[in-house]
């Protein structure tokens, strides 16, 4: 019902926000949960999309970076890529986010600490 007062709405014309309300026969409450609806849309689209940046990000530097064992490059390779797989729950994001801090932040201290000695 309310789709199809939409859809007519729609055809009629471009009209005010009002109008729209009353075509749907929405209420203030229905206006306001279809707001915050769109916005928590919104929000977890960004956070998906933010994460798979990142999960492309760490993907490559752990490509690019050289290891002391090769055992070590395989195992974040395996964890990274499979994560993406198991993506519910975002977990790719949390494989970057644990790969960011265990291994990328940890050889950037070291690198500096021994800039700085």
């Amino acid at each position: 019902m309310v789709l199809e007062s939409l859809m007519e709405f729609i055809k009629s014309g471009a009209g005010s926000a009002i109008e729209l309300i009353t075509a749907t026969n929405l209420s203030v409450g229905g206006i306001i949960i279809l707001i915050l609806g769109v916005i928590f849309f919104l929000g977890w689209l960004a956070v998906g999309i933010g994460g798979f940046i990142l999960w492309i990000w760490m993907l490559v530097d752990c490509i690019q970076r050289k290891f002391s064992n090769k055992n070590e490059k395989i195992i974040w390779i395996v964890i990274l890529v499979g994560s993406i797989f198991l993506g519910f729950l975002l977990l790719h994001l949390l494989a970057a986010i644990i790969y960011n801090f265990v291994v990328r932040k940890r050889k950037v201290t070291i690198k500096l600490n021994r800039k700085g000695k």
